[in-house]
C-alpha cells in the first residue's frame, strides 16, 4: 500500500504539536474542571488531542493506493466473410451449414474458457447474422475493426473464414499484424484452382451521350482454360440485341478487349447489357453479363458568335468552346446570319459600333438570352452606352496596354490555380486609355499595369432583370491562347478561362417555387437520400405545403412517400433500391395551385463479386502464417477446433489494477473521530462539567 498526499507528510508532526498543545491549553483554562483528577484531565486532553489530530490529517488530503488483481478469459473472435462471392463455388450449399456447426462446436467444447465474438465482414462490420448478400468485400475493414475495439484485450484467436478474395480496401495482412501475438486460424472456403470460366470483367462508356451522336461502349473480358474457342458477344438494348462479335480465345489465360460504335437514338436512359454466350463446362455464367446506363440528351447549351467582321479573338474563343461536348457553338458574320434566335442559351458579340450588332442585342434581351459582350478597339463610349451594361469609358478614344489580375474577393465561381497564373503572366490587351468602371458589375479580371494593379475591369459581369451578362473590355485575348501553349504547350487553361465564363452566363437563376433535388445515379447499395424546398411568393423558404413522392420499383409496383419536413426544407430517404431505371413524381398543393416534379434516376449494379470463381489461398495461409496460426479448408474445420484445443497460449491473463482512495472516503477514520469526540462529551458530562 501506498500513500500520496498533496501536501508533505512532515506537516503531521506539526499538526499533532498543534493539537496538543491547544488541547493543553483549553483545559488548563477551564475553571470548572479544577476539581477533576490529573488522570482524567489527561484522558480528556489526550482525546482532544486526539480529535483535532485526526481533523488535521484527514485535511492534508491523504490517498491510499491499493491494487486488485481481476483475471480476464480470453476472447476468441470469429470473423466471417459475408460477401456474394462465396457462394460462388461448388460448395456454396454447405458453406453456410458448416458455419453454423463450427460456432456449435466452439461453444460446446470452449464455452468454461473463452469467451466469444462473432463478426461479419463485407463493406462493414457488424454482429448480424451472416447472411452473404454483401456486394463488396473489404476484409481489411474486419482486422482493423477488431484492432481499434479490443485494443489491449486478451484476444486468445481469431477463425478467419473467407475465400480470400477482396475488391475495396487494402491487403488485410497490414492491420492483422496490428493484433500482436493473436493466432489467426484461417478456414479458406471454395478451392484455388484455375477453372474453365469466361467473364466480362470491365465495362466502360459515356455517363452522358447526345441525340444523334455516337458514342463507344468498351469491354474487358478474361477466360481461363478456353485456348483455341469461339465465343460469341451480344449487345443489347433494353433486353434486344442491337450487336455481336465473335471471340477469338488463343491462351489459356486470354485476355480480349472489345469496342462497340452505338449510336444514341432516343432520348432518356438506355440499359445497354453485355452479354458472353455460355460455354460447355463453364464453371459460372453469373459473369458473363453486365450492363450500364447511358443517359441521351437533347439538352446541349447553344451558343451563338456574332461578329460584325472576322476577329481573332472571336476564332480563339470559338476554338476553346468547340472542344466541350455539352456545347453547340455556332459564329456567324453579321451579313450571313438569319437573325434566329430560337433555342440559343448565350450570344457572344463582337463589333459594339455596328447598329446591326445593336439590334441583335435588343432580340435577345428580349428573348431572355444571355450575352457577352466584346469591346474591342473600335468601340466608344457613345457606343457602349447603348447596350446598358453599366460601363463607363474615358471619352477620348485613346488606347492603352495592359494586363490582368484575378480579382481575389470574386466568388461567382472558383477558378484553377494554372488559370490564375495564365492571367497573371499572359501578354497585356489592349484596353482603353483612361478611367474605366463598371459600378453595377461583379470584376473576374482586372487591370495591372507593370506592379501597379488598378479597380478598371477587364471582365466583369452583371445583369438587368432576367438578362444576365458578361463583358470583356479589351482586344487581344487570342494573344493568351497562344501564351498558354508556349508555356504549357496545351491549351487547358485558356479553354478553362473561356468555358467557365460562358458556363456562368449560360446558367440561368430558377424561380421556381418548387424545387427537387435528385441523384440521376447511384449504385445498388448506397441510400438514396432526396432533398426537395419550396418558396413563396417573396421567395422564402417554407415548409408548410406537404410534399408527395411516389415511383415504380424494380418490380413496376408503384410507391408512395411523403417527405419529411426539417428546419428549412423537407428530406427523404428511399433507402437501398434494386438496380434499374426508375422513374418519379414529385407534387404539391400551395394556396390552391398545384405544383408536380417529375423525372428519373438510375441505380447501378454492382456485380464485381459475381467474377470470382477462383479462391486466393495464399492470401488466407499468410494471414495464418504471419500470426503463428494455422490454414484449413473449411470442410476440414474440425481440424481446426482441435489445433486450438492444443495451444497452450491462449490462456487468462490476470490483470493487477491499482486504484485510489482519499482517506477521508475511510469509514473506520469516521468512526474514530466520532467515538473520540463521543468520549470527550460523556466524560465531561459524567464529571459534570457541561
Amino acid at each position: 500500500m501506498k500513500i500520496f498526499s498533496d501536501i508533505s507528510l512532515w506537516w503531521l508532526l506539526p499538526a499533532l504539536i498543534f493539537s496538543i498543545g491547544i488541547s493543553y491549553l483549553f483545559y488548563r483554562n477551564q475553571k470548572s474542571l479544577s476539581q477533576l483528577s490529573k488522570s482524567i484531565k489527561a484522558i480528556l486532553i489526550s482525546l482532544r488531542a486526539l480529535s483535532l489530530f485526526i481533523i488535521l490529517f484527514l485535511l492534508l488530503g491523504i490517498l491510499f493506493e491499493s491494487k486488485v488483481t481481476r483475471i480476464e478469459k480470453p476472447i476468441f473472435i470469429t470473423l466471417q466473410d459475408n460477401s456474394k462471392s462465396m457462394l460462388n463455388y461448388k460448395d456454396s450449399l454447405s458453406v453456410k451449414k458448416r458455419c453454423e456447426d463450427l460456432q456449435k462446436s466452439l461453444k460446446e467444447k470452449f464455452n468454461d474458457k473463452f469467451e466469444f465474438v462473432n463478426l461479419i465482414v463485407d463493406k462493414d462490420v457488424s454482429t448480424s447474422a451472416a447472411n452473404y448478400k454483401g456486394l463488396v468485400t473489404d476484409l481489411n475493414a474486419g482486422f482493423s475493426f477488431i484492432s481499434n475495439n479490443y485494443y489491449n484485450r486478451n484476444i486468445g484467436g481469431i477463425c478467419f473464414i473467407s475465400d480470400g478474395n477482396y475488391n475495396e480496401g487494402q491487403n488485410p495482412t497490414y492491420s492483422a499484424k496490428e493484433i500482436n501475438f493473436t493466432p489467426i486460424f484461417s478456414l479458406g472456403v471454395g478451392d484455388s484452382l484455375i477453372k474453365t470460366d469466361q467473364k466480362i470483367k470491365n465495362v466502360t462508356t459515356n455517363d452522358i451521350s447526345f441525340l444523334g451522336n455516337k458514342f463507344p461502349i468498351d469491354v474487358d473480358i478474361e477466360a481461363n482454360k478456353l485456348e483455341g474457342q469461339k465465343s460469341l458477344l451480344k449487345l443489347l438494348l433494353n433486353g434486344k440485341q442491337i450487336a455481336s462479335k465473335d471471340i477469338i480465345y488463343n491462351e489459356s489465360q486470354d485476355f480480349q478487349h472489345v469496342t462497340f460504335e452505338v449510336e444514341a437514338n432516343s432520348l432518356g436512359y438506355l440499359n445497354y447489357t453485355l452479354e458472353l454466350v455460355p460455354k460447355e463446362n463453364e464453371v459460372s455464367i453469373k459473369n458473363n453479363r453486365q450492363s450500364v446506363v447511358v443517359e441521351v440528351l437533347d439538352a446541349r447549351s447553344k451558343i451563338l458568335i456574332l461578329a460584325a467582321s472576322p476577329n481573332p479573338d472571336i476564332t480563339a474563343i470559338k476554338s476553346a468552346l468547340d472542344i466541350e461536348k455539352n456545347i453547340e457553338v455556332k459564329a456567324e458574320l453579321l451579313s450571313s446570319w438569319d437573325g434566329v434566335l430560337n433555342g440559343v442559351d448565350l450570344v457572344i458579340l463582337q463589333g459594339l459600333n455596328n447598329s446591326e450588332i445593336e439590334k441583335a442585342n435588343t432580340k435577345l434581351i428580349k428573348g431572355n438570352v444571355s450575352a457577352l459582350y466584346l469591346v474591342d478597339s473600335q468601340s466608344s463610349m457613345k457606343d457602349v452606352s447603348k447596350y446598358n451594361v453599366g460601363l463607363n469609358l474615358a471619352s477620348n478614344n485613346r488606347l492603352d496596354e495592359a494586363q490582368g489580375q484575378i480579382n481575389s474577393s470574386f466568388l461567382l465561381y472558383e477558378l484553377s490555380e494554372d488559370v490564375k497564373k495564365l492571367v497573371q503572366n499572359a501578354p497585356a490587351l489592349t484596353v482603353p486609355f483612361g478611367k474605366i468602371s463598371s459600378p453595377k458589375g461583379t470584376t473576374l479580371i482586372s487591370q495591372r499595369i507593370g506592379g501597379v494593379v488598378k479597380p478598371d475591369p477587364i471582365i466583369y459581369f452583371g445583369s438587368n432583370v432576367n438578362h444576365k451578362f458578361g463583358v470583356v473590355v479589351g482586344e487581344g485575348v487570342w494573344k493568351w491562347k497562344l501564351f498558354d501553349y508556349r508555356k504549357n504547350k496545351n491549351h487547358n487553361s485558356f479553354n478553362e478561362l473561356i468555358s467557365k465564363i460562358c458556363q456562368y452566363l449560360i446558367v440561368k437563376s430558377s424561380k421556381e417555387p418548387f424545387r427537387i433535388k435528385i441523384p440521376k445515379k447511384i449504385v445498388e447499395n448506397q441510400e438514396l437520400i432526396i432533398n426537395a424546398e419550396f418558396y413563396n411568393a417573396a421567395l422564402d423558404q417554407i415548409t408548410s405545403p406537404k410534399i408527395e413522392f411516389e415511383y415504380k420499383n424494380s418490380s413496376n409496383k408503384l410507391i408512395k412517400m411523403t417527405f419529411a419536413k426539417m428546419s428549412k426544407d423537407y428530406q427523404l430517404n428511399l433507402g437501398k433500391l434494386k438496380a434499374g431505371v426508375y422513374n418519379w413524381t414529385a407534387s404539391t398543393t400551395y394556396n390552391g395551385k398545384n405544383y408536380k416534379k417529375n423525372g428519373s434516376f438510375v441505380v447501378n449494379e454492382i456485380n464485381v463479386e459475381s467474377l470470382t470463381t477462383q479462391s486466393d489461398f495464399g492470401l488466407m495461409r499468410q494471414l495464418a502464417v504471419n500470426s503463428n496460426g494455422t490454414f484449413n479448408e473449411l470442410k476440414n474445420w474440425r481440424n481446426m477446433l482441435k489445433q486450438v484445443s492444443e495451444r497452450s497460449d491462449i490462456t487468462n491473463v490476470s490483470y493487477e489494477e491499482p486504484y485510489f482512495k482519499n482517506l477521508i472516503d475511510v469509514i473506520w477514520m469516521l468512526i474514530i473521530l466520532f467515538l473520540t469526540l463521543s468520549a470527550e462529551w460523556f466524560l465531561r458530562r459524567f464529571h459534570g462539567t457541561y
